[in-house]
């Protein structure tokens, strides 16, 4: 099995394969590998002639197998990308074609779903061409990668950082990157040094606490925590307004909702109801199911809307509460 580096190493050396199979739930590299062939394989001037992109959405095995079976035009070699290759109606099909095309071919199928390596769809491309499973970067090891990929942009950042983007942006590795661009734009010409307050300005992220911070307290039943945020909150209240807390605690909630009636409770099913991509997100659904009751989950979607009421002068209970108030009436409902 290809590694990433191995491949973007021997593309920048001009040595193809005739057939990748990019494969996996993690499409970012699958998209960058993508990327980088569509550019470096085919000289600009033979694009129009000797490169064609597909979509699985409208594209057939016997389309990919013809495209592939053609010969190049005043060229050496022709490539062949097929996009979202799972769309493809019985891809598995285009098994029995391995290894048939010319060798001035060059077939890239980017598959982004999870490879059942015992079909011979995946192990014999392995055989007759490049195999690569982009995996999902688990969460412990994200602050590594955080770092592994600053260091790639020429940024410094410390493990504290690292840890302040992992924890908001979870492994999100798109999006990762394009802050680390931006952050690049930015510190470039001081040093490369990223501080707690560079990220704090420019990704968003407070390097004192945070909305997602909270939610995670409330998420783990860390009350002593979600409380110190709370107050934090209460003295920063122009910086951290109730109106940008509820939205994201009613948000997770509502979400939790759906999970707790869904038939199947596991990581495959709530990524799919819910629309999420990374293990990430769906842990925290996995704990709120072991820390809160169905019915204490609709008790608190109420509540957040109460409060959200509340927060924009509407009160039912005939008392004036401000923001911190209102913010720590919540979270006492929430753990009682």
């Amino acid at each position: 099995m290809a590694t990433y580096s191995e491949i973007v190493e021997s593309v920048r050396k001009r040595d193809y394969a005739p057939f990748y199979l990019l494969v996996g739930e993690e499409p970012y590299f699958i998209d960058e590998l993508t990327a980088l062939m569509e550019k470096r394989v085919i000289p600009e001037d033979e694009w129009d002639f000797n490169r064609t992109i597909l979509y699985g959405d409208n594209t057939s095995v016997a389309d990919i197998v013809n495209e592939a079976r053609r010969f190049p035009m005043m060229g050496d070699r022709q490539l062949i990308v097929v996009r979202e290759a799972q769309l493809v109606e019985h891809i598995e099909a285009l098994e029995a074609h391995y290894g048939t095309f010319p060798d001035t071919t060059v077939l890239v199928l980017a598959y982004k779903k999870k490879a059942d390596k015992r079909k011979a769809f995946f192990s014999k491309a392995e055989k007759t061409g490049k195999l690569f499973v982009s995996e999902t970067i688990p969460d412990y090891k994200m602050q590594d990668f955080i770092q592994s990929a600053a260091a790639g942009k020429k940024l410094m950042l410390s493990p504290d950082v690292a840890g302040m983007l992992a924890d908001y942006l979870g492994n999100d590795l798109e999006k990762l990157m394009n802050e680390l661009d931006k952050l690049a734009l930015i510190v470039g010409e001081r040093g490369g040094a990223v501080t707690p307050e560079i990220v704090e300005q420019y990704v968003g992220v407070s390097k004192v606490f945070n909305n997602f911070e909270l939610l995670r307290a409330i998420v783990n039943r860390d009350a002593g925590k979600a409380f110190r945020i709370a107050q934090y909150f209460a003295r920063n209240e122009k910086e951290h307004p109730i109106q940008a807390t509820l939205p994201v605690l009613f948000n997770y909630f509502s979400n939790l909702m759906i999970v707790c009636y869904l038939p199947q409770k596991n990581n495959a099913a709530i990524k799919a109801a819910l629309g999420l991509r990374g293990d990430f997100q769906v842990r925290d659904y996995l704990t709120g199911l072991r820390m809160y009751q169905t019915r204490k989950v609709y008790d608190i979607i109420h509540q957040i809307r109460m409060t959200d009421a509340r927060s924009k002068g509407v009160d039912t209970t005939g008392t004036f509460a401000d923001s911190g108030d209102l913010l720590r009436e919540l979270l006492h409902f929430i753990f009682h």
